[in-house]
């Protein structure tokens, strides 16, 4: 059966669950962007945290923020100031023998260790193919953990923008481009990254972050596929005139004005767009969500 033929409420659930995804992903982008407000903080000791999930990696990362809200002090501003600082800045990390866990693919996946390799240059070209452009004036490598979490969060939106305008063709080829960048450019180095961040946190927060990111990466894959699969969307890999109508379409609905997204606009949102809707799927909210977004404002 062809995706448009599937019944419109149908549809709306694929839109609400893009919506979830790009919220996460948002959520995400910022904590490993910078360091966190004393209203971001303030907010998530708040939050209740649900004790059991299925994936063994969020329920660690779920037990390990709590752990570090039960037994933080009162100056938790500084200490994840501090933490953020030498696990992903490297400040007052001298060594020549260790890796250091400063957050981009290229130095967790070169034989060098280094910044601006490979890796950068492949997500830059899937950045360009797929609409999605950095500001300027943020002055970091395409590669940071943060650009590549925003990436699934414009992806969502675009798949969401797809459904809504009933441009049924580029659907699967969004999920699969989805599907592909988590596998290849981010389950492949995440593990190492929260081994190598382990040895140089002082507090539980951090890595509870990167183990929440890892097992919402392992679900979100598995359900994009089991998506793929269930609705036979893989069938429009079948013809390569079927694919280049779903390339065509991709690239309308990443340039088109209609669809809201200004140049720029996305990547810019990991340092000022509220983030408040972002916990969907892993924490459970019980305040309101007018004031979860001032909370991770700013």
């Amino acid at each position: 059966m062809a995706f448009e033929d599937y019944h419109e409420d149908y549809h709306e659930d694929y839109r609400e669950f893009m919506a979830d995804r790009e919220s996460m992903y948002s959520f995400l982008a910022k904590v490993f962007f910078s360091e966190l407000s004393d209203e971001a903080i303030k907010h998530l000791a708040t939050v209740e945290v649900a004790t059991e999930y299925g994936n063994p990696h969020i329920a660690n990362g779920l037990r390990s923020i709590r752990n570090f809200f039960m037994l933080s002090k009162a100056d938790r501003r500084v200490q994840l100031a501090t933490e953020y600082a030498r696990i992903f800045l490297a400040a007052g990390v001298y060594t020549q023998t260790r890796s250091v866990a400063v957050p981009y693919e290229s130095v967790f996946t070169s034989e060098e260790r280094l910044m601006f390799q490979d890796a950068r240059d492949e997500v830059r070209a899937t950045y360009q193919r797929c609409g999605f452009e950095l500001d300027v004036e943020l002055r970091e490598p395409e590669d940071h953990l943060s650009f590549e979490l925003e990436f699934l969060a414009h992806m969502a939106r675009r798949s969401s923008d797809c459904i809504e305008q009933k441009r049924y063709e580029a659907f699967p080829l969004l999920i699969m481009e989805q599907k592909d960048f988590i596998e290849q450019h981010l389950l492949n180095w995440i593990p190492d990254l929260i081994q190598t961040a382990k040895r140089y946190a002082k507090n539980t927060f951090y890595p509870g972050m990167l183990l929440i990111t890892w097992g919402y990466l392992e679900d979100d894959c598995e359900f994009l596929e089991e998506l793929l699969e269930r609705e036979g969307l893989h069938a429009e890999r079948a013809t390569d005139q079927s694919a280049e109508r779903a390339t065509n379409q991709v690239v309308g609905l990443a340039t088109d004005q209609a669809v809201g997204l200004a140049t720029g606009q996305s990547a810019k949102r990991v340092t000022d767009q509220s983030v408040g809707q972002a916990t969907s799927q892993v924490f459970s909210q019980t305040v309101s969500q007018v004031a979860t977004r001032r909370a991770f404002d700013g």
